[in-house]
Order: C-alpha cells, then structure tokens, then sequence
C-alpha cells in the first residue's frame, strides 16, 4: 500500500482455523507459564535466600526476581508457540498469535506508518482504560486505595528500593518489567491469540472482547481487581480489532449471502493493544508515585 497501510487481502475474518483441543492445550501450556514463573520466581528466590518473607529480600535481588519472571514468561510463551504453531510463521494466517507483530514485517519492508498508527490508537485506548477502570474500581470499591493484585506487589519494589536507597533500580525494574514486558507478553497470547480464538467460536466480536477480558482479569487473581482489570481488558481488546475493516468484511458477508452477518474479528496488530496496555499500566505507576 502507497500510504504504509497495510493491506487489507492479507487480514481475513473467521481466518483463526486451529484445532480446537491444540487451542485448550496452548492455553493450559500458558496457564502453566503464567503461574510458575510470575508467581512463584519471588517465593522461590526468599526460600532459598533463607527468608520467611519476601520484603525481607533484598532490592536488588527483588528487581532481579522481576525482570527474569517477565522475561522468562515473554520467552517461555514465545517458545510454546515456536513448539505449538511451528517456527516459521506465516503473516498472513491468523491462527498464528505472532501474526500480530510479522504483519508489520510483510514483504521483507517494516510498516513504519502502519506501526505508528496502532500505537496512537493504543495509547488512546490505553488511557480510556486508565479512566474507565479507576472509575469501575470507584464503584465497586468505594474508593479506596488499598490494592492486592499484581500492581500492589510490584509497587512494594518501589517502597523497598526508597527504604536501602535503590530507588533508581527498582524503578528502572519496575518501568522494564511492568511497562514493557508483561504488556508485550500478555498481549501476544490474550489479545492475539485468545480473542481471535473466541470470535472464531461464538461469531461476535463484542462478546469475544468481553470474555477475553473476563479470562485476562481472573488469571491475575485479585478478587479486588477483578473489576477494574476487566474494564481496561475491554479496552485493550477493542484496541486490537481494527473496526472498519471488520465491518467492511461484515458487510461484504452480508451482502454474499443475503443475511445479515455478524461482524467478524480483524486484527489491528499488536502494537495497538500493547501500546494501550502499557500506557494503562504507567498510568497505575504514575498515580502510586504521586500519592506516595
């Protein structure tokens, strides 16, 4: 395409064709990822330390700790897919989750336009989310400032490092892990390959954005945060589907067939929901540095 865009022929609705027990069987594998690796890398790192509680730990062990769990699902869930889908991944199937970011490598020329575009429209997302959370969790929870998901337990490393004077690493362990990382990771499996993986079942994107982020919320296990997570999951998985594409298949569907079709998922690349994910997470971030 003369304009960056990418090409429309190359992003199909209802093209997500996987098997569905090798789909159940990615998922579990990632499960498996998610919980070994992003919350068990700190209880396992204070019991051979010879601590009873992590705060105990060091910061700079803590911000070690943080940055390899992160890498290491990044790296475990990229392996599972190679191991799953096969290595050579073809940009134009959208059973392959990693189609997400080959698109914008699509003959051998980075989309640099295409690229920025889903970035501004994941930061817009993202700061959607960051409102329409904060004002779910007002709702749900009265307000209050108290947190026990994964945002409370990663920002103790901030409070630890202010503590021993290691506020510089922990912060730049924090940023890496929490802004960059995770965002990256949780995108490329939650948004690109659950969310397609859902539209291919029930046929309607809407209800596959909400399930998608249902599933997103729960696997973080903060009956707390449930609400809000499922609010800016929401968000991220609006941010994924590129809408005028989606309609414009929609409509064609309908036309062929002279019925009215639903409207079928088209991926807008992955940069988009990382984008708005990581710009919700440095909006959590940001406001627990400025209350303190």
């Amino acid at each position: 395409s003369t304009s960056g865009r990418i090409d429309d022929a190359y992003v199909l609705p209802r093209s997500f064709d996987l098997d569905p027990a090798l789909a159940a069987w990615i998922t579990a594998r990632f499960l498996f990822i998610w919980i070994s690796l992003g919350y068990l890398t700190v209880p396992i790192l204070a019991m051979l330390e010879g601590v009873d509680d992590a705060a105990a730990l060091r910061t700079s062990h803590l911000a070690l700790a943080l940055v390899a769990s992160e890498c290491g699902k990044l790296g475990g869930t990229t392996t599972m897919l190679n191991a799953e889908l096969g290595s050579q991944v073809d940009a134009r199937n959208l059973a392959d989750p990693r189609h997400g970011w080959t698109r914008y490598f699509l003959d051998e020329k980075v989309q640099w336009a295409s690229v920025a575009d889903d970035v501004k429209r994941g930061v817009a997302f993202g700061l959607v989310a960051s409102v329409a959370a904060r004002l779910v969790d007002a709702i749900v929870n009265g307000g209050s400032d108290a947190a026990d998901g994964p945002a409370g337990g990663a920002l103790a490393l901030l409070a630890y490092g202010q503590t021993d004077g290691h506020a510089g690493l922990a912060t730049v362990a924090l940023i890496t892990s929490s802004c960059v990382l995770a965002p990256a990771t949780e995108e490329l499996f939650f948004r690109g390959f659950v969310l397609p993986a859902c539209d291919r079942v029930v046929g309607n994107v809407a209800v596959s954005i909400a399930l998608t982020a249902g599933l997103f919320a729960a696997v973080h296990f903060s009956p707390r945060d449930a609400a809000s997570l499922f609010a800016a999951g929401c968000a991220f998985g609006a941010a994924a589907v590129d809408w005028d594409a989606s309609t414009k298949n929609a409509s064609d569907a309908s036309d062929a067939s002279g019925a009215n079709a639903t409207m079928g998922f088209t991926a807008a690349g992955l940069a988009a929901p990382t984008a708005a994910h990581a710009t919700f997470t440095a909006g959590v971030l940001l406001e627990a540095v400025l209350r303190g």
